[in-house]
């Protein structure tokens, strides 16, 4: 490791705990520039420069950057965050910066528009340019040549103001036409435009058509902080969530939801980090060959800088690969908010620049906010030449179609802009003109063919026959790019539901996935058939994710015409249906059937549904069930078998024997256990058994002690068959004598443990208590402080514990001796100052949701009295702690599906470990003390993240 890197890591550490947002004091030194720009660390190549600086030219807190078409940059200003001052008006601007003498330094700035409200993104537009105003989408325009906007209309109005953070914001232009901007949790929007209200409740993505004055919820998703948006070469649609750092493959959501409902959640596509701001797609030649089309995304508190991910496909959507960071800085106070490449190719970072960050974590009248400073950094690789800048800008129609060509999607993104401000009838006569003329063979004529259907859709004038021909082109991406155009074309195409019932079949399931987007805007009983014969890999998450949120928006359709449907589709589409949603169809057949084979379901309702559908066939219910095992839903039908009781299970046993001569299945194996049918089962895989056993409830294994002896005595499955008998209480005698004999096993003792804690140890004769009290002792006395820190070791603990309280010899001494060790950090060793410093931490940060007795609220958050949960590794609930958690999650039985707050960032490490070494030993809890060198090195494990989820916990030891 190099002697800078070193350096730099130092300092980084260092400061990483003085971040306010952390916990830590302010660090003043970085408000000199040149101290700021020796933090940053970027790959060998790239240099950071400093463009514009609030101290020069008055820029306070940039929210927000973009470049016109002459190459200007404008910053937009938000000092009046969070809240105005009292008794001064909007200090909020929009500015345009200059480079003068062609030094790379911004030295002139002029002002465009002042008195403006709480602005959260613009974007150029029209001739003017569109501001975001909440709750007002605002229009401004520069009529006289003066440089400063004189126009002002509120375009739309009815946007959530709610939470300033989620305000719309994000702007930016689809290829084909279209202002797109998102808005996040928390909101009720409701819009009046020409077409109608527009009304979206907690987030969504708009395109709005302002010729048209069309506004459509073009992504209707649970977005928290939409704070970033980006469209790659072909039109497929990225967005980033802030506050969870989640970044979705927008295009897999853009089908249509029926208010008030929404898309279901639906996976990343990259690694999480939060709270992530401005994105951008890498298209520019002056950045090395192997970073092109990388996704890039800024981060602002924990992580300071850019995280850069590598696009791969999965099926029709879309995961990747993070790589290395393009940028990190060890300054606490850079907040990198925004994101744009210069028309030269490089890349300028919008610095908020702020020892605080966030309206939630300290008081709007916090006297450490900074409103003053700001600053705009520009990143380039100097190994390669910059971009010659397109001209744009007054030139010619045709020099523009030119532009059309260039590589870096931002010349284009800039060009198309410039195009759909010029006259419209002069740029289509001429733009059918030049494309003839233009040579068929290049590389890239698929993608300008592409081009140039975007215009001709951006200038409202569709072409039908160009959409044919990208239709058929070779190029899948091409194909799926002209699929999402023909939505908007629909009424100049006659067999519309036809071309879409071809492209549910196409090659490439990205083009299916367009298709039966498309098919989401239908209300026809065609579309919802077409859905349903879409070609789809079992494996393709995101085809499948769309298909099942089509057919849950034409639900509609289809439930008004289900006789136009076989059952094979009413299986799919009745499956597709919430439980309440389906016990409120009409009870014909094939709905009965479902609620039947529902898991969800309460038994006694899918009893009531299975007794009623054998009287529609007129045959006995050992009948109906024979029948459903030999048909389609054989696998869901034989779910439901455990859930029968003995009587009905006996009379089935011919029909379920038969079933596993074909092949073997585990609940049919439970169901012949239940039926008292052993002989039949014994004779499969040990593995097999202990699964049917495991999925059984309520039965008493101690009928079974000699199997499971054999089996623990062979040890292969001993594991397995632990766990199985962990929940039999009370064993019998000999199943628990070969239990506590794997106590000596080294792989089995953790199992063996966990299986013996429930039962009764008074039950071992003396002997054989003091053999385990021995093991226990040794096993508890070589362990290092590393594996007692352990959840796995709380089993060896407890059961220690548990053991010594029926002991009366002399194994009683040195296993109360073991645990005496293994306790000095158990509540009576703690110290009271430190206890009650936990409870003071406990009642300023967890009592509103988990209450004052630890019981938590009903429903909503679980309890921590006697949780189960806290016998997990100090290391998980550290993590739980500092990051938060997403549900849902089990407690004590009982799931809870709500999201526990990350409070790391509000709370020091000693505050922490406080907290947790309270909570663990309150309300029946027990447990070690937490260190805060513990915390300490768990934040810097896995730094500034998203919340945990219980699979993450599981998976990331």
């Amino acid at each position: 490791m190099c002697k800078q890197l070193i350096a730099f890591l130092l300092i980084l550490g260092a400061v990483l705990n003085a971040e306010p947002n952390r916990g830590g004091t302010i660090d003043y030194s970085t408000y000199d520039a040149k101290e700021s720009l020796k933090r940053f660390q970027v790959p060998e190549g790239f240099e950071v420069q400093l463009a514009a600086d609030s101290k020069k030219l008055g820029i306070a807190n940039p929210l927000a950057i973009n470049f016109d078409n002459k190459g200007r940059l404008w910053v937009l200003c938000w000092p009046d965050y969070p809240q105005m001052k009292a008794g001064k008006g909007t200090m909020d601007r929009l500015y345009v910066l200059e480079d003068a003498d062609g030094d790379r330094i911004m030295d002139k700035k002029s002002l465009f528009a002042d008195d403006l409200h709480a602005p959260t993104g613009f974007e150029f537009g029209d001739g003017g340019v569109y501001v975001a105003e909440p709750p007002f989408l605002t229009f401004i325009k520069d009529t006289d040549g003066d440089g400063k906007a004189d126009f002002r209309q509120k375009v739309l109005h009815g946007f959530g103001t709610e939470d300033s953070h989620h305000t719309i914001s994000a702007f930016h232009w689809g290829p084909g036409g279209g202002l797109y901007f998102g808005e996040g949790n928390f909101h009720h929007t409701r819009v009046e435009t020409p077409y109608g209200p527009v009304k979206v409740n907690n987030g969504a993505f708009y395109r709005f058509e302002p010729e048209s004055g069309k506004l459509e919820d073009i992504v209707n998703y649970g977005n928290w902080n939409p704070w970033g948006q980006i469209f790659d070469k072909w039109g497929q649609h990225f967005i980033a969530d802030a506050s969870p750092g989640m970044n979705y493959y927008a295009t897999a959501l853009s089908g249509k939801v029926n208010f008030p409902a929404k898309h279901s959640r639906t996976k990343v596509f990259t690694a999480r980090v939060r709270p992530t701001a401005g994105v951008e797609i890498i298209r520019s030649r002056n950045f090395p060959d192997e970073y092109q089309g990388n996704f890039i995304i800024a981060n602002c508190i924990g992580f300071h800088g850019i995280k850069m991910h590598k696009f791969k496909d999965e099926g029709a959507g879309f995961g990747s690969d993070q790589m290395p960071d393009l940028l990190k800085s060890a300054d606490p106070n850079f907040r990198p908010v925004d994101l744009k490449f210069a028309p030269d190719g490089s890349l300028y970072i919008c610095d908020w620049f702020n020892p605080l960050i966030g309206h939630m974590q300290y008081a709007f009248s916090d006297d450490r906010r900074d409103n003053e400073n700001g600053r705009i950094w520009r990143l380039v690789n100097t190994k390669k030449p910059l971009v010659p800048k397109a001209k744009i800008a007054d030139v010619s129609v045709e020099e523009l179609f030119e532009n059309l060509k260039l590589y870096e999607d931002k010349s284009r993104y800039n060009t198309r802009r410039e195009l759909r401000e010029r006259p419209r009838e002069e740029v289509l006569a001429k733009l059918k003109k030049w494309f003839v003329k233009q040579d068929k063979k290049p590389a890239g004529y698929e993608h300008l063919q592409l081009e140039v259907l975007w215009l001709y859709q951006s200038l409202k004038k569709p072409n039908i026959p160009l959409l044919k021909k990208v239709l058929k082109s070779k190029n899948y991406q091409a194909r799926a790019a002209a699929a999402r155009v023909m939505r908007y074309w629909k009424s100049d195409i006659p067999d519309y539901l036809k071309q879409q019932s071809l492209l549910v079949q196409d090659f490439h399931p990205r083009v299916r996935l367009q298709a039966v987007i498309n098919l989401s805007y239908e209300n026809d009983v065609n579309a919802v058939k077409t859905t349903l014969s879409t070609r789809v890999a079992e494996d393709d998450y995101y085809l499948n994710y769309v298909i099942k949120e089509t057919i849950l928006t034409l639900e509609p359709v289809w439930r008004e015409n289900d006789r136009y449907f076989s059952k094979k589709e009413k299986n799919i589409l009745y499956g597709s249906l919430s439980d309440d949603a389906l016990k409120d169809m009409p009870e014909d057949k094939e709905v009965l059937e479902q609620i039947v084979l529902r898991e969800g379901l309460k038994k006694e309702i899918r009893l009531s549904s299975l007794e009623k559908l054998a009287n529609m066939n007129k045959r006995s219910l050992n009948k109906e069930i024979a029948s459903m095992l030999q048909g389609p839903n054989k696998l869901k039908a034989s779910q439901f078998l455990t859930s029968l009781n003995k009587e009905l299970l006996k009379g089935l046993s011919p029909v379920l024997k038969a079933s596993l001569s074909m092949e073997v299945n585990i609940d049919v194996l439970a169901a012949l256990i239940k039926a008292d049918e052993f002989d039949a089962v014994k004779k499969y895989s040990v593995k097999d058994v202990l699964t049917a056993f495991s999925i059984l409830e309520n039965t008493d294994l101690n009928q079974y002690e000699a199997y499971f002896v054999s089996v623990l005595n062979q040890k292969k499955e001993a594991g397995f068959a632990l766990e199985v008998l962990s929940s039999q209480k009370n064993v019998q005698s000999t199943l628990l004598k070969a239990g506590s004999s794997l106590l000596n096993d080294s792989q089995l003792k953790w199992s063996a443990a966990s299986f013996l804690l429930n039962q009764d140890l008074a039950k071992l004769n003396e002997e054989e208590k003091k053999k385990t009290a021995l093991v226990l002792a040794k096993t508890i006395n070589e362990a290092s402080r590393e594996i007692r820190e352990k959840k796995y070791f709380n089993s060896i603990f407890y059961l220690a514990k548990k053991l010594e309280k029926v002991l009366t010899d002399s194994s009683k001494d040195l296993l109360k001796q073991a645990l005496h060790s293994a306790s000095k950090d158990i509540i009576e060793d703690i110290h009271p100052k430190k206890y009650e410093w936990g409870r003071h931490v406990y009642e300023k940060a967890c009592i509103k949701c988990h209450q004052s007795n630890g019981q938590g609220l009903t429903g909503a958050f679980p309890p921590l009295a006697d949780s189960d949960w806290l016998k997990r590794s100090d290391e998980d609930l550290i993590k739980i702690v500092l990051h938060g958690l997403m549900g849902p999650v089990t407690v004590n039985g009982v799931e809870y599906n709500s999201v526990m707050a990350p409070v790391g960032n509000m709370l020091k490490d000693g505050e922490v470990a406080a907290a947790i070494t309270y909570i663990k030993n309150t309300w029946g809890n027990r447990g070690r003390d937490i260190s805060p060198s513990k915390v300490t090195d768990v934040r810097k494990k896995y730094g500034q993240r998203g919340l945990w989820t219980v699979k993450e916990l599981e998976e990331v030891k």
